[in-house]
This record gives structure tokens, C-alpha cells and sequence, in this order.
């Protein structure tokens, strides 16, 4: 049954729903935001800096080609794979960081890439023991963006689920260059490259592909804004700019995918996955009573929205409760994207079915209709971060615990089943995920 809204209320009535009265931090109703505009600013000179370096680089290369006779430019003693010594890990840094070289560095990552997989893990120790001899990699020192080691050095080659994720309860020590997120694209940079220098030779360039950015945490994960912004002097304890602001300024058109689960499942789910030692359904429910108390309390001297991008707040409860809170956040997204730009479907539904998400997934890309084999590629692929066997027997969670959170988040559910228009967002059948 299709579901319409009145014209007149897009959305539920303030006494249904939390409404967010902030409307992205802008200057005026069609401005960006002001410091989203700095952003902008930021990442269009972070792109001439890109496109000096590529310059630089061809201009070398023409040199060459114009005086043969002369000697060309390269690193003094030729790279062999995989590196044997530190000597020959510094040496490499030394020739990546060389803007001479970025033509050959786009080649190298294209050659890399060639050996990945579905799974990111694999994909990451495929490229790494092409490139690095195992005694060599037992002596770096792997860090992930928090500074801290994410990979083991007893030869153990399993990235701990803790990896790359900032710890913002020991704050700032350094400032995370946008270089180093930056590089993370060079694959598809190249790709880009590739195309365009293909279709120069065979006509008008048609725009085939598309670029996509996997954070886990994008849609609510803004806990950073308190160590960027003085709110000594708000009453109230609110972000003045969200993630989706400085997405906007920089990419107005972007499409999302958000996959949500039922959030007491997902809460659950959560805790064995971070969780270290002592896990078990009585501490879980422990951890959650103490969470429940803490954010009811916060809500005692602040608003909803206040608490639920609270910093202090989310580092001082035990288990992320305030992450299901599903509807507080895609209302802020629908602040500064239109609703045609995003895509909620359920995990619940793309582990029952995912040739029916796939092909929702599809359309929405607008990528045509999704071909038998391409189908069948895809979903013979293996589900990622599925429950670990030490895990799966601790056994469920205990019942009174799953009824407190029932009655915490149903009110939030029904919140959003009605801005998504889809009953199936109040998860009443209690859909459970192995």
C-alpha cells in the first residue's frame, strides 16, 4: 500500500516527532554554510596543489621525450618487490612522496589493485605481501589514523576489530592531514584517469562510473564537533555544523545508502563485536542499564538533539546506545539533502533477499537493469563481520534486557516509520541476524 503525506506535513507533527529547528548552520536559505564554504575552499586548493604535482610530472616526462640524449629522471637504485629491508621501506616512502614520480605511482596502484578481492582484509594482506617481505613487516610499526598499532607483530595477520577507529575519548594529540584520507581514493583517481585518456581517443566522453565512500559510521558519528567548535557559551550543547554540511559544500549531488537494523539487535550485535573479555548477556545488560541511565539523565537538563550529539555523553556510556536512534539523524540528513538522494533499506531484508536490495540499490544508482551474472557475482560473495563462533555461544541477550530496549527505541522507530513512510522500519516482527 503506498503511504502519502499531506502537503501540508512532510513530515510527523512536532507532538509525533523530534524536530530539529537547526537547518544546517546557513547563512541565508540558498547559501552553504559559512564553514562549509572554508572546507570548499580548502579542498579546491588541496586539488591545484593535486594538479601542480601532475603538471610537474608531465612536464618532466616531456622533457625527457624532447632530450633523449639526457639522463631520466629515477630513484637511484631500482624498487624490487617485496622490499627486504627498512632501508628499502624508506627508500620507497622517499620516492612515493616525490611528485616526479606520480605518474609511476598511479601505475603501481593499478598493478596492486589487479590482485584484490571482495573482502577488504584480504584485498589489504594481498597487496601487502606483494610488497613487503614477512621479516620486513614484522618490523614496522602498522598505525591505523588514531596513531595507535592495529596490526599485531607476532605474525598473526588478523586486523582487530578496533582498527582505525579514533578514540575521541583520549581527544586530539595530532591533526589527521587530509592528505592521508585523500590517498585513499588514488585507485579510483587512476581509474578516472584511465577513462578519460581512453575515450580521448574513441570520442565524446560518457560519464560510466562511480565512486563510492563505505564509512560505516557517516550518518551519525559527529562526535569530533566539541573539540572543533566553543560551546562554552550555548545553552544548549549543539553541534553548529554536522558531517552533512561539509559533504554538501563539496559534493551537492551525492547520492546515500543508508542499512539500518533493528537497533536492540544492533546494539547487542555491537557489543560482542568491540567488546574484549568478559563478555556475557548479564554484563551486556549491566552496561545497558548504565547507558539508559546516563542519557535519561542528560535529557533531564537538555534537549534529545543535545544529548544525542553529545560527546561526553557517548564516550561515557558503556555500549553505543544513542546510534539506533536512526530517526534523529536522517532528519538533520534531510536538512541539506533532499529525500530523492537517499536510500534506506534494512540488513534484515538484504540478508533474506539481496537480490531484491541489489536491484534497489541499482535503480537508485540509476546503473540500468542488473544483468543474471552480474546478479549471481555478487551475491555468491560471503557476508562480512558476521558473528565469531566464541560469540554466537554466549548466547542471546536476556529478555528483560531486549524488553527495556524494545521500550526505549519503539517510540523512535515509530518515528521513523513515518518519515520513511514504511512500516517495516518499526521492526514489530523482531527480525533477528545470526
Amino acid at each position: 500500500m503506498e503511504c502519502r503525506r499531506p502537503e501540508e506535513e512532510q513530515t510527523p507533527s512536532s507532538s509525533q516527532v523530534y524536530r530539529p529547528t537547526w537547518r544546517g548552520g546557513r547563512c541565508g536559505s540558498d547559501t552553504i554554510a559559512c564553514s562549509a564554504a572554508e572546507v570548499h575552499i580548502m579542498s579546491l586548493l588541496e586539488y591545484i596543489k593535486h594538479q601542480q604535482e601532475q603538471l610537474i610530472a608531465k612536464v618532466n616526462f616531456l622533457t625527457s621525450k624532447l632530450n633523449p640524449g639526457g639522463q631520466e629522471l629515477e630513484i637511484s637504485v631500482p624498487i624490487q618487490f617485496p622490499l627486504q629491508s627498512m632501508e628499502g621501506v624508506e627508500d620507497f616512502e622517499n620516492w612515493l612522496k616525490n611528485p616526479i614520480n606520480s605518474q609511476l605511482k598511479q601505475n603501481l596502484i593499478s598493478t596492486l589493485a589487479t590482485i584484490g578481492g571482495y573482502d577488504t582484509k584480504r584485498v589489504t594482506w594481498n597487496i601487502l605481501a606483494h610488497m613487503f617481505h614477512n621479516d620486513v613487516g614484522r618490523k614496522i610499526s602498522w598505525k591505523g589514523l588514531n596513531g595507535k598499532k592495529i596490526i599485531p607483530t607476532d605474525g598473526s595477520k588478523n586486523i582487530p576489530p578496533a582498527c582505525c577507529i579514533i578514540r575521541l575519548s583520549e581527544g586530539f594529540h595530532d591533526r589527521y592531514p587530509v592528505e592521508d584520507y585523500l590517498d585513499l581514493f588514488d585507485l579510483a583517481a587512476w581509474q578516472i584517469q584511465d577513462s578519460l585518456t581512453g575515450h580521448s581517443h574513441r570520442g565524446p566522453l560518457e560519464h560510466n562510473l562511480i565512486i563510492g565512500e563505505a564509512s560505516a559510521s557517516t550518518l551519525w558519528d559527529n562526535n569530533a564537533w566539541m573539540y572543533f567548535y566553543d560551546n562554552n557559551t550555548e545553552d544548549e550543547v549543539v553541534p553548529p555544523f554536522l558531517i552533512q554540511d561539509f559533504i554538501h559544500a563539496v559534493q551537492p549531488n551525492a547520492r546515500f545508502i543508508i542499512m539500518l537494523r533493528d537497533p536492540v539487535e544492533r546494539l547487542y550485535s555491537d557489543y560482542l563485536y568491540f567488546g574484549i573479555a568478559n563478555k556475557s548477556a548479564e554484563d551486556f545488560h549491566e552496561k545497558v542499564s548504565e547507558s539508559l541511565q546516563i542519557f535519561e539523565g542528560c535529557l533531564t537538563e537538555y534537549s534529545m538533539r543535545s544529548c544525542v550529539y553529545n560527546t561526553t555523553i557517548n564516550n561515557a556510556m558503556p555500549v553505543r546506545l544513542q546510534v539506533g536512534l536512526y530517526v534523529v539523524y536522517i532528519l538533520d540528513w534531510l536538512t541539506v539533502y533532499r529525500m530523492e538522494q537517499i536510500l534506506v533499506l534494512r540488513l534484515e531484508d538484504h540478508a533474506s533477499n539481496r537480490k531484491y536490495t541489489l536491484h534497489k540499490v541499482f535503480d537508485f544508482l540509476n546503473l540500468g537493469p542488473l544483468t543474471k551474472q552480474k546478479e549471481v557475482e555478487i551475491t555468491k560473495s560471503p557476508a562480512s563481520n558476521t558473528r565469531r563462533p566464541g560469540d554466537k555461544n554466549l548466547g542471546p541477550m536476556l529478555p528483560i534486557t531486549k524488553e527495556i530496549l524494545r521500550d526505549f527505541y519503539t517510540p523512535f522507530n515509530d518515528q521513523l516509520a513515518k518519515v520513511l513512510c514504511n512500516d517495516s522500519f518499526r521492526w514489530e516482527n523482531h527480525s533477528k541476524l545470526i
